[in-house]
């Protein structure tokens, strides 16, 4: 991951963002005393909250990673 401070994004924005999303390739812009933030496609933002709360619950993470294993070992049910 590519990482600026803020003052370069700032002065670059139009270019940092559309760095981003030309190689969904997120950024790393830091302000020292302030913190941190990354900057990263919609698409791929989108991806990561689904993701994350599919795996919220331990009952729903323990299906999904079967069913993972299931289709990694070739045994999974083909579903209509």
């Amino acid at each position: 991951m590519k990482k600026m401070s803020f003052t370069e994004a700032r002065d670059g924005f139009a270019t940092t963002t559309s760095e981003v999303i030309e190689h969904s390739d997120p950024i790393l812009i830091t302000q020292p005393g302030v913190g941190s933030v990354v900057v990263v496609v919609k698409q791929e933002f989108c991806s990561m909250e689904e993701t994350l709360h599919l795996f919220s619950t331990s009952a729903n993470a323990e299906r999904l990673l079967k069913a993972l294993d299931d289709y990694e070992r070739g045994g999974s049910d083909a579903r209509d």
